[in-house]
């Protein structure tokens, strides 16, 4: 919370944060309170809003080894507190769809890499744990107890895999958005199927994305190298959004073409 308060304060035209709040203690009877009190500290040091993790659906359990779901009563009280607030709820449920997929059936390098070298992590070869319907399952019908909430779905909030599955969950959600964060690879693998298609998702709900990238630096990386990447990345997304020159990018095999989006589009997006 110092850091990104301090960094807000320095920055505040470029720079906002959210909070989160501990899973330790569930089990505790003033869970709920704890957990309000360190949200309202966070929300006095300037956080814009509250993100729950993945760790909730696919890796925390209660006392009795239940696994906790996104839409577990005992959490409405600190989303209606994040709803009163206005303030804005980001949420990361489930993971991209590929990793409930087998490797050969994956749509994009990155998933595969990632799967194929960490399958403690991937779904598939764990049917014991909730299904991907499960967890988008649990995300939607908390949504539907919290309609006025304002909810920020994380990288395209799981349904990357879809544009048509992601125009139906935006639909149903009116005051829900999301994010294209770690997810353009599963949009251009689309938009080589039906370039026409995705691009008039991206026209018809421009309000509702937000474009965004979910790099991280590691602990002694060097800032030169870490400066240079948001840069390829950036370029390479901007490229796909903005013109409709055909590109190489790591997700994929296959050449993207662009969506050349209308400028006032782009704007959208990026703001």
């Amino acid at each position: 919370r110092t850091l990104a308060a301090s960094l807000a304060v320095a920055h505040p035209q470029t720079l906002a944060w959210i909070a989160s709040f501990e899973m330790r203690g569930w089990d505790d009877a003033d869970w709920q309170e704890r957990a309000l009190r360190q949200l309202d500290a966070d929300f006095a040091a300037g956080a814009n809003g509250v993100k729950v993790w993945k760790n909730i659906g696919m890796e925390f359990r209660d006392r009795s080894g239940r696994l906790v779901m996104i839409d577990d009563p005992k959490f409405d009280a600190i989303f209606a507190h994040v709803r009163e607030r206005g303030l804005v709820l980001v949420g990361h449920q489930g993971e991209p769809h590929n990793c409930w997929l087998a490797l050969a059936d994956m749509t994009v390098n990155n998933d595969r890499e990632y799967f194929r070298d960490h399958p403690q992590y991937h779904m598939y070869l764990h049917p014991e744990l909730p299904s991907y319907q499960q967890q988008m399952a649990a995300r939607d019908r908390m949504l539907e107890r919290n309609p006025e909430l304002r909810f920020m779905g994380a990288h395209m909030a799981s349904l990357e895999w879809s544009v048509d599955e992601l125009a139906h969950f935006l639909d149903a959600h009116p005051n829900a958005v999301v994010d294209l964060a770690a997810r353009m690879g599963q949009v251009q693998y689309q938009s080589n199927q039906d370039r026409d298609k995705v691009r008039r998702f991206f026209i018809r709900y421009q309000d509702r994305l937000l474009y965004g990238t979910d790099l991280t630096q590691e602990a002694g990386a060097v800032a030169a190298d870490i400066r240079r990447e948001a840069h390829e990345v950036w370029i390479r997304d901007w490229n796909y959004l903005t013109s409709g020159a055909t590109q190489r990018v790591p997700e994929l095999d296959a050449p993207v073409r662009g969506l050349s989006l209308p400028r006032s589009v782009i704007r959208r997006i990026y703001s």
